[in-house]
């Protein structure tokens, strides 16, 4: 008789592999942990961006303004080689600036003038006592530098009789005629051909004049971009336009020469009538700021423009001040 051994079946002593609790807690722990730490790089990394954006396009505004500012400054006071515009009298324009009701415009007895921190409210009168009635003060950021520069193109539209390039209709124009008498010219159809023929000993020299000035807006008035504007001679009127968006702040510093040498003996940032007749140099400052304000940045930096000093703002905006010296080689300033 056969015996079979029965065969003795162990049970399976492993186990399926999963997490205790507190095996799943350090997990979820970690988990957070690095996704924290993805979530923060990734905004300091989206804050980093904008800021260069901001930057660049702040540096690139600035730049253009101040350049812009630059030459508009030292060609000041240049009307076509005349270096006695004592027998230039003023001409009357269709709107003009000045609240007095003077030819303002067309006047160069002073080329350059100063509201020094215009208020954004009230009125707007240089050291001169003209008052820039076609300004409206409460458009003004508050404390900022207003100037007026008049000059001709730095080359003749008509030079003894040649036209080098074509005359602008609707334009004024400061016409020699024999290197000895000067007038005014608004051009409202071509330069007459007597006059635009070789030799006639005609010249014809663009004009401008124009008030610069800090907005508070750019394009409506809700818009909180500060823009640097000026009132331009257009046509036969002052009209207003907007140049560069993001200029908050503008000064000007003028450097008075007390003993005739040609050197700067002091710079003033509200200088007198007198003080304008002895001016051989401009600083000039610029305060941009960015167009767009930055999530999860705060400036909290002071500025100092000149002797302007300017407290915190403690918003979002990125600011940077720019700044440039400008000899004064045509001026004349009363």
């Amino acid at each position: 008789m056969h015996h079979t051994s029965a065969r003795r079946v162990y049970p399976d002593t492993k186990k399926s592999a999963g997490f205790t609790l507190v095996e799943l807690t350090i997990a979820l722990a970690l988990g957070i942990i690095i996704s924290g730490a993805a979530v923060k790089l990734y905004l300091e990394s989206k804050i980093s961006y904008a800021q260069d954006e901001e930057m660049a396009r702040l540096q690139e505004n600035a730049r253009f303004a101040l350049d812009y500012l630059k030459r508009e400054i030292s060609l000041s006071g240049f009307y076509g080689g005349i270096a006695d515009t004592s027998s230039l009298f003023p001409g009357t324009v269709s709107t003009d600036c000045d609240g007095s009701g003077a030819d303002w415009a067309l006047d160069v007895s002073t080329s350059m003038e100063l509201v020094n921190n215009a208020p954004n409210s009230g009125t707007l009168a240089t050291q001169n006592g003209t008052v820039f009635d076609c300004i409206s003060s409460g458009d003004v950021v508050d404390g900022t530098d207003i100037f007026s520069t008049k000059r001709t193109a730095d080359a003749a539209t008509l030079d003894n009789g040649n036209v080098v390039v074509a005359a602008a209709l609707k334009t004024w124009y400061l016409k020699k005629y024999d290197y000895s008498s000067y007038s005014w010219s608004f051009l409202t159809s071509a330069i007459p051909s007597d006059e635009a023929t070789a030799n006639s000993t005609y010249d014809y020299w663009q004009y401008y004049s124009n008030i610069y000035y800090i907005r508070d807006h750019s394009v409506s008035s809700d818009d909180n971009i500060p823009t640097l504007c000026n009132v331009s001679l257009i046509n036969d009127e002052m009209e207003h336009r907007c140049l560069i968006e993001g200029i908050e702040d503008i000064q000007l510093e003028i450097g008075i020469d007390n003993d005739g040498d040609g050197i700067v003996d002091q710079y003033k940032n509200a200088p007198t009538t007198a003080d304008f007749a002895k001016a051989v140099s401009v600083h000039l400052y610029l305060l941009a700021r960015s167009v767009n304000p930055v999530f999860g940045y705060t400036n909290n930096k002071r500025y100092r423009l000149g002797v302007k000093n300017i407290p915190a703002f403690n918003d979002s905006y990125i600011r940077k001040v720019f700044s440039t010296t400008i000899k004064l080689r045509n001026i004349k300033l009363g």
